[in-house]
């Protein structure tokens, strides 16, 4: 990397560029001292190069930790440096305490990741005590971190555009001069019974093998699902000639999964068009927008919904769906559901009361889904938390709280089941007591090689428990198409019987 900006920041120079922006975003984590270390040794074999140009350095999403904030600011060759001052609250406690003297401050006092619109009352009086620290001329207002992440422009939000018309009004500013999710219990999100007690009474009515197989989510969403969808939503045709095509898929899907001898099936979820939108969309508290894309990762872009108000249920989403695929079948069907973390990470929030509030709220109303499943005698139930690490805190000490609401907020809904990439699987190893049934995905359905039956066993073995250990292959296989699925699931079972194989025959070598 340093050899690669060696030879850039000479091309930027010549191309007239007198500032050149550095984002380190790594900073607001805690780093070890050798990495600061590596972090003040890269900049010092950059700053002849640097020289003759200013530099700013940008960290945003989280507060520096005091010693990253104090190698940041020591830097030679660095003419200004950029806190994000919207997430990162406390930094504004560290430039108190001292920020170097001659040096540009960039205050990142607009919000870069939501769509409401900015405190034009308090940002003022934070961009007034920190112009008294640096100078009038020294303090630079900005946008707490990059505008990909909000949407471009649309009325009263305050999306890029309107953005950026705060930055330069707060600029001239500067140079002129709730009620059930509050009162959740904590028997809310404890059950009454034991896992063990649990996993007892479920094994008994449901009478699974040892290594039951199922799929995660979505089977493919193909060019005539998505033709159904458009036509709908464009009302060329009616309700219940759309209510058929859907049926029509879910039973081709569901006789899919009994030929290749799924133990227990899901509906494919051919009437969901997004996956947190779908859901956002049968409950009260969100808005939507029409052409709303905002960047998720490389070319991928999706349309987050937007939480304005209290979150509720008024009625049922997927559970007319899941007993219609239920009626198809003599087979088990799981009813899957998006959690309340997800639906939250993946939505522009409110802004008016804490993110757990609304999680909250969002839970209570995926737990009335839950009961409503239930008793429609879906007897198994997922809820994807796919998420759950998108809002964690880049900082450890914060890491904590959030996990606690986040937990706590899963468990309102009353699900017991979680699935775990291979990876995750090392916290069981390293003695952590979890008890229930894992599901650790096996078979990377986004990957065009296929691994063989024997190369997945042989990288689940160590993964097995005495529990139920569920067969999953990895995310959801909306992006494929039906042959390639096949293919694939095929391989899956196979896994599973043969893993069921060397199980019998490991047990009957332990009696003999």
């Amino acid at each position: 990397m340093i050899i690669s900006c060696r030879e850039v920041v000479p091309e930027l120079k010549a191309a007239g560029a007198s500032w050149i922006h550095f984002d380190e975003p790594t900073l607001v984590m805690d780093l070890d001292s050798h990495k600061l270390q590596a972090f003040t040794e890269a900049y010092s074999e950059l700053e002849s190069c640097l020289s003759g140009v200013n530099v700013v350095v940008e960290t945003y999403f989280a507060d520096v930790p005091a010693e990253a904030y104090k190698v940041l600011t020591s830097l030679k060759g660095v003419t200004g440096f950029g806190f994000d001052l919207v997430d990162g609250t406390k930094t504004l406690d560290l430039i108190k305490g001292g920020f170097p003297t001659s040096k540009y401050l960039f205050a990142g006092v607009v919000d870069g990741r939501n769509i409401w619109a900015n405190d034009l009352a308090g940002s003022p009086s934070t961009l007034h005590v920190l112009e008294s620290i640096v100078g009038k001329y020294k303090l630079v207002v900005s946008t707490s971190c990059s505008l990909l992440h909000t949407l471009v422009d649309l009325s009263w939000f305050a999306f890029v555009a309107q953005k950026v018309v705060e930055v330069t009004a707060l600029a001239k500013a500067l140079a002129v001069q709730k009620d059930e999710a509050a009162a959740l219990r904590g028997s809310d999100h404890c059950h009454a019974t034991t896992v063990s007690a649990r996993l007892g009474a479920q094994q008994t009515k449901l009478n699974l093998p040892v290594i039951p197989t199922t799929i995660i989510d979505s089977f493919p969403q193909t060019e005539e699902l998505r033709r159904i969808h458009f036509e709908y939503k464009d009302k060329k045709i009616s309700e219940e000639e759309y209510v058929k095509a859907i049926k029509e898929e879910i039973n081709k899907v569901v006789k899919l999964q009994e030929e290749l001898d799924i133990d227990v099936l899901v509906h494919g979820e051919p009437e969901r068009s997004g996956m947190v939108e779908y859901f956002a969309e049968q409950l009260s508290g969100f808005a939507f927008t029409i052409n709303g894309w905002v960047q998720s990762y490389g070319s991928h872009c999706v349309k987050p919904p937007i939480i304005y108000g209290d979150v509720s249920r008024p009625k049922p989403v997927i559970v007319f769906w899941s007993t219609t695929a239920h009626s198809m079948t003599t087979r088990l069907m799981k009813g899957i559901l998006i959690g309340p973390i997800t639906i939250l990470n993946c939505s522009f929030v409110q802004n008016d009361q804490p993110r757990f509030q609304t999680c909250y709220q969002i839970a209570l109303a995926i737990k009335d889904e839950v009961e409503d499943l239930e008793k429609a005698v879906i007897n198994i139930i997922q809820i994807d938390e796919l998420a759950l690490r998108k809002g964690l805190p880049l900082g450890k000490s914060e890491q904590s709280l959030y996990l606690d609401w986040a937990v706590h907020s899963f468990r309102v809904t009353h699900c017991g089941n979680f699935g775990f990439d291979e990876k995750l699987l090392s916290i069981f190893h390293k003695g952590v007591q979890y008890g229930a049934g894992i599901g650790p995905n096996v078979c990377d359905i986004n990957s065009l090689m296929i691994p063989s039956a024997e190369e997945i066993a042989e990288r689940t073995t160590k993964m097995l428990t005495t529990n139920v250990s569920w067969f999953n292959p990895d995310f959801i296989l909306e992006t494929h198409k039906h042959t390639g699925v096949k293919l694939a699931l095929k391989i899956f079972v196979a896994t599973a019987e043969l893993l069921c194989t060397r199980l019998a025959e490991v047990k009957k070598e332990k009696f003999e």
